[in-house]
C-alpha cells in the first residue's frame, strides 16, 4: 500500500512541476527538463531522504551523484514519456504522472 501513496505522491510531483514549466520546449527536450528537474528539486526539497540510496556526507560527491542522476533521469524521461504519450494518448498532464 504504500508504494501505491508514494506512487501517486511522486506522480503529482511530477505533475506539478510540469505545472510550473511551459511547454513551449521540444517535446523531447520538455521531458528532458521535467524529469532532470524532478530529480535535482527532489535533492533539494528533501525528498531523497527518504527515497535516494546516495545520501552521504561528501557534498561534493553527492553534488556530482545528484546531478549524474538528474541526466540519466532525465534521459529516461524522454525514452519512456514518448512510449507513454503515444501508447495511451493522454494529455501531457496525465502522461507524466504515468511517467
Amino acid at each position: 500500500m504504500n508504494l501505491i501513496i508514494e506512487a501517486v505522491f511522486i506522480g503529482l510531483y511530477t505533475s506539478f512541476l510540469s505545472l510550473l514549466l511551459f511547454s513551449k520546449f521540444n517535446i523531447y527536450i520538455y521531458l528532458f527538463i521535467i524529469g532532470f528537474l524532478k530529480h535535482l528539486l527532489g535533492y533539494y526539497i528533501g525528498f531523497h531522504n527518504y527515497y535516494c540510496k546516495n545520501n552521504g556526507k561528501n557534498s561534493v560527491l553527492i553534488s556530482n551523484i545528484i546531478f549524474k542522476d538528474s541526466i540519466y533521469e532525465g534521459l529516461c524521461f524522454i525514452i519512456i514519456g514518448i512510449i507513454v504519450i503515444r501508447l495511451f494518448k493522454l494529455n501531457l498532464f496525465l502522461s507524466l504522472f504515468i511517467t
